[in-house]
């Protein structure tokens, strides 16, 4: 990680965060899953595609209540800072040279208090994910299938399998691909608004206390007498 990312925190290229390396070998395992005959094990695979979806949304969820999180406190801090550097700004009394000093640490720290609120009204914005509808429900004429049939054909004997399931957990997955991709966008933004809010208050409090010590010692330093000449 490089000095500069730590001072201006950047957002991840989308192809980093989503190879298509990885993401073809998920939808191939998919297609090739929607291509296979029905199996006596397709509930369990409609039940381990419910999990991964389950387990994104999961996900989306936190990301969502972090970022509300910092959304509210962001507010408070935008407050502080405001009100208390333009006390401090205004101020005659604290030595000139103290108030450039909280000034170098006040601009940036607005301005990443205000990139920070934009990366968290994108995250909180409209961020469109995947889920099944209605449409993904219906049943097809052809989803039974008939297999292991007795001998002579005796269709009362035979293993009925419906590949209703394998087609649902199907569409389920895919949504849940389409949805690692959103959300690792999403998780992407988050973290470079926390960094930018971290920065934020590093750097009021670095430049804020330089400024106190400033002030402080300029106390310490004995006041000049005016020489009178008689």
């Amino acid at each position: 990680m490089s000095l500069w990312y730590l001072i201006w925190p950047w957002r991840t290229n989308p192809a980093t965060l989503n190879p298509d390396g990885i993401f073809a070998r998920y939808v191939g395992a998919i297609d090739r899953m929607s291509n296979t005959p029905p199996s006596a094990d397709d509930q369990k695979l409609l039940a381990q595609s419910m999990k991964l979806f389950d387990n994104e949304s999961a996900r989306r969820n936190s990301i969502d209540s972090r970022a509300g999180a910092i959304m509210s406190a962001i507010g408070l801090a935008a407050t502080l800072v405001t009100g208390v550097g333009f006390t401090v700004l205004k101020d005659v009394s604290i030595p000139p040279v103290a108030r450039v000093i909280f000034l170098l640490g006040f601009m940036p720290s607005l301005v990443y208090l205000v990139r920070t609120m934009l990366l968290l009204f994108q995250i909180q914005g409209d961020v469109r994910r995947s889920t099944p509808d209605p449409s993904d429900l219906p049943t097809a004429p052809g989803d039974l299938r008939l297999i292991a049939e007795a001998p002579a054909g005796a269709v009362a004997n035979a293993t009925v399998l419906s590949v209703y399931d394998r087609r649902l957990a199907c569409k389920i997955m895919s949504y849940t691909v389409e949805n690692y991709k959103v959300n690792n966008m999403v998780s992407d933004a988050l973290f470079v608004a926390q960094r930018a809010f971290r920065n934020a208050i590093i750097f009021i409090v670095f430049f804020g206390t330089v400024a106190g010590i400033v002030t402080f010692l300029n106390t310490l330093t004995p006041a000049v007498a005016p020489c009178i000449i008689e």
